[in-house]
């Protein structure tokens, strides 16, 4: 049987053989992979591929849920954490900008979580500081919840709501 690649291609072309590969398995002494083989081989397939949906929907489960800070602060843990931003901030160029944002802990007056973030808009990273702030608050409620709004020196944003300690 003379097979002539120009007859309707490749998909002709293995119509043609497809009779003859059990002979040439034969031929060659190699064996039919048995039925059930091929049925667990399927099974396998499947359950790895189940494995891996269950692994990605945990990890995405995971992701989700962000553990909240366990540690409450009081009104003479936020003033020595301002203290220190202070040293941090009088020197920018040694801040990693990729360390923030860190949660600080949970305020004690208001129960709102507190984050130190890093924040930068002109010259980078030169004038960039840190600052410890509510997080989530917009400049509405800041002054609702007794906050100090912080706004951009350069191009007047708003960076964040600052707790008031007395």
């Amino acid at each position: 049987m003379s097979i002539k690649k120009n007859e309707g291609g490749k998909a002709a072309f293995y119509r043609r053989i497809q009779h003859r590969i059990p002979k040439i398995r034969k031929e060659r002494g190699q064996q039919e992979p048995a039925k059930g083989m091929r049925d667990r081989r399927l099974l396998w397939g499947i359950a790895a591929v189940a494995i891996v949906i269950v692994v990605l929907v945990i990890l995405w489960a995971y992701s989700i849920s962000q553990p909240k800070p366990e540690r409450t602060v009081t009104d003479s843990n936020v003033r020595m954490e301002l203290e220190r931003l202070q040293g941090v901030n009088s020197e920018p160029k040694k801040i990693n900008p990729a360390d923030y944002p860190k949660t600080f802990g949970i305020y004690a007056r208001n129960n709102l979580t507190l984050v130190e973030q890093y924040f930068c808009s002109d010259v980078c990273p030169d004038y960039g500081r840190v600052n410890l702030v509510f997080q989530g608050i917009d400049s509405e409620e800041c002054a609702n919840i007794g906050g100090k709004a912080l706004h951009d020196l350069a191009w007047g944003g708003y960076i964040g709501c600052e707790p008031r300690v007395e």
